[in-house]
């Protein structure tokens, strides 16, 4: 018995499913899928290692660093992109202890300073914590 799939969500995979595939050849290029939804919100979620699947009514896109799940009719847009919004280029001086986690909040590791975690870390995209602060910040 299939449910009836609203005009909305009918229009938001055919647009999905036209830049997956316009896409599709140059998508080696895009670090990113960046997903907004209708409030505004936007989540990036790094494209290595990405699988979106599409289940009761839900998009769930699955990395190397975890799984985000967006409920379908909450969705505005997504579009793939070189870099992430909210990534910060510098997080602190190299005199203080940083704590790196991944984005799924999975402790990676502590470094005595900014440097020694760059030069420690694959590239990705992290969370910093120092000085009381936690950024997210993009090793490349």
């Amino acid at each position: 018995m299939y449910k009836q799939i609203s005009n909305a969500m009918k229009r938001l995979l055919i647009a999905f499913a036209f830049a997956i595939g316009t896409i599709g050849a140059q998508a080696y290029e895009y670090s990113y899928l960046t997903v907004q939804t209708a409030d505004g919100n936007s989540k990036s979620i790094a494209t290595e290692q990405l699988v979106l699947t599409f289940q009761n009514g839900q998009l769930v896109a699955t990395n190397g660093e975890g799984s985000q799940t967006f409920t379908l009719t909450e969705l505005s847009k997504m579009f793939f992109d070189a870099s992430a919004s909210g990534i910060e280029k510098t997080v602190a001086s190299d005199s203080a202890t940083v704590e790196v986690y991944t984005l799924a909040g999975v402790f990676v590791g502590r470094f005595e300073t900014m440097t020694q975690a760059e030069a420690a870390l694959k590239q990705g995209i992290y969370l910093i914590k120092t000085n009381g602060q936690t950024k997210k910040v993009a090793i490349k």
